[in-house]
């Protein structure tokens, strides 16, 4: 066969831009089998994981667009500022392609994990996902939704095979890990908002670190808050899956993007050297003088940038609780 895996993920389909590979254990033993999948008729972008629009990939020449069916009550997954590829409940995964939510359901022995080494979003066999700590059926019973607190899980546990039935809350109502129940959602109480200190910009909260807050001329300030299991990123000044700050989930591929000089994004004094991309670096290497430039990617002089050493991710609060 042509498809050959050589470790878990979401990889280009070596005979079609448009397509690519799941690489999946197998049976406990180590080893790996394929799936091939599409997507949609546009291209498969190899840096980002996931099915991009051809403005993002013009090489690639794709067969004419799939036919889907509209969702319009999902067209909130892909607004501006929101991740572009996450699972919206345990059963459904999505990814947004200009602005259009594409919707996988799961199969019957599937659920969705929005692992960045599937892209952020994926339907994977079940006994696969519970390695990631998300939609994990443990007993036979109602669970919450890992991903959606308007739907929960009722799973059937036995020896030799686990089941997994969704169902959502009625009326806008909210699943309660405590009473195992549906209730009236509770109104949000809004974290405090550390001081301004004169600066007019946007901030990750760090007493919630799903919260955002814009510091006004009028020292006012102005409050924003991500969806479910998101934090706000204040690099790219959006709400991204929690998940990809937990630096211990892909360690390599945050550190290997290209193939040759990757910033550290924990200094920007350093940069790794990588040989492969989203594989251990060959080298961690410090400027002799100055800071790494990402985007000339080479050691520059000057004052060192403001975002230095960014936001520390791991001290926001619940984030050693993540199911990732």
């Amino acid at each position: 066969s042509i498809l050959k895996c050589e470790t878990p993920g979401r990889f280009p389909h070596p005979e079609d831009c448009g397509s690519y590979v799941h690489c999946i254990p197998e049976g406990g033993n180590g080893q790996l089998t394929t799936r091939e999948k599409h997507c949609f008729g546009f291209p498969y972008s190899p840096d980002e994981r996931r099915c991009v629009s051809h403005d993002q990939q013009p090489g690639c020449t794709t067969m004419g667009l799939r036919d889907i069916i509209p969702v319009p009550a999902l067209q909130f997954l892909c607004e501006e500022g929101k991740t572009l590829a996450g699972c919206y409940n345990c059963k459904t995964a999505y990814e947004c392609i200009n602005g259009i939510p594409y919707i996988d359901v799961c199969a019957d022995s599937e659920a969705c994990t929005d692992n960045i080494n599937f892209g952020g979003g994926a339907c994977l066999p079940y006994d696969f996902v519970i390695e990631f700590k998300t939609c994990e059926c443990e007993k036979t019973g109602l669970m919450a939704d890992s991903y959606n607190e308007t739907f929960y899980i009722y799973c059937e546990v036995t020896n030799d095979h686990t089941t997994m039935d969704l169902y959502q809350c009625d009326n806008g109502k909210l699943f309660s890990s405590t009473s195992l129940t549906c209730e009236e959602p509770q109104p949000p109480v809004v974290p405090d908002i550390p001081p301004c200190d004169g600066s007019t910009d946007t901030r990750v909260n760090p007493n919630d670190c799903s919260y955002s807050y814009t510091c006004l001329p009028d020292n006012s300030t102005r409050v924003s808050q991500c969806g479910p299991n998101e934090y706000f990123d204040q690099d790219s000044d959006s709400c991204e899956s929690a998940c990809s700050f937990v630096t211990t989930t892909l360690p390599n591929a945050k550190k290997c993007q290209h193939v040759g000089y990757n910033p550290d994004p924990t200094d920007c004094t350093k940069y790794y050297v990588c040989l492969t991309q989203y594989a251990e670096p060959y080298k961690h290497e410090t400027c002799p003088l100055g800071y790494f430039d990402p985007s000339e990617r080479i050691c520059v002089t000057g004052p060192l940038p403001d975002d230095c050493t960014p936001f520390d991710y791991s001290q926001c609060p619940g984030y050693d609780k993540l199911m990732c």
